[in-house]
């Protein structure tokens, strides 16, 4: 972004570099004369060894993020969309007790709101939802990929998200992606529908985290520039009980 300066005089002097923003590998190839960064892959922050299945979750839909003062134009157009899309489906706005301060979310989804007693807990329900939504205004990075879009798949959640490039990229064929309202709904009704189709998606989700996005795959990947293999944790034999 443009207020972002990247000190390419200290970066010539690395031995090994790496980024995770995919469109920061080819002008920086450019820019440190050939030498290629490493993508490292981001991680879940939590992966359960375990998660229920379809029948075991109470919540449809689950949405958890601040609304900061600010947050409009497009990317508030399409989460609202989302939103209004998931007012149907049994929608809950999880917040902590501590951030139940006033912000700016939309006046039509205050009745959603869900308050629960700590953040460790609002991870824990990733676990206790159907289908998360994929965005936090808060935590909005350049490709639009926050930190949710890679817990709640871990914890067998399945995503619905804008169709930004970053999550899309990642989440292509794992995760429910749309550009309005109507094909939000349609999608949400297609999987919560379905216990087949919903296990179908939680299942390559998780798989999509634990094969490639994990704390395990970041040491791996640091430890292959020094010339070290180190094998990732195993994929545990039950995904979904």
């Amino acid at each position: 972004m443009p207020r972002i300066r990247t000190p390419t005089t200290l970066l010539r002097g690395v031995e090994h570099l790496f980024v995770v923003d995919p469109e920061a590998v080819e002008p920086l190839t450019e820019q440190l004369e050939g030498r290629r960064p490493m993508r490292l892959p981001l991680a879940a922050q939590m992966v359960p060894d375990e998660v229920p299945g379809f029948g075991d979750r109470a919540n449809d839909v689950a949405f958890v993020g601040a609304w900061p003062a600010g947050f409009e134009g497009r990317f508030e157009g399409e989460l609202e969309s989302i939103l209004d899309a998931a007012a149907d489906h049994r929608l809950v706005i999880l917040r902590t007790e501590r951030g139940m301060t006033p912000d700016a979310l939309p006046e039509r989804f205050a009745s959603f709101v869900r308050s629960v007693p700590s953040t460790a807990e609002l991870a824990d329900a990733f676990t206790y939802s159907r289908i998360v939504v994929g965005f936090d205004p808060a935590n909005m990075g350049r490709s639009a990929v926050p930190q949710v879009s890679f817990d709640a798949p871990a914890a067998g959640s399945v995503l619905v998200a804008p169709n930004h490039s970053g999550t899309r990229s990642l989440f292509r064929y794992t995760g429910l992606f749309a550009k309005d309202c109507e094909a939000a709904r349609d999608e949400m009704r297609r999987v919560l529908g379905s216990e087949e189709e919903w296990t179908e998606m939680s299942e390559a989700g998780r798989r999509a985290i634990l094969h490639a996005h994990t704390y395990s795959n970041r040491l791996a990947t640091i430890a292959s520039s020094a010339g070290f293999r180190v094998v990732p944790d195993a994929l545990p034999d039950a995904e979904v009980a």
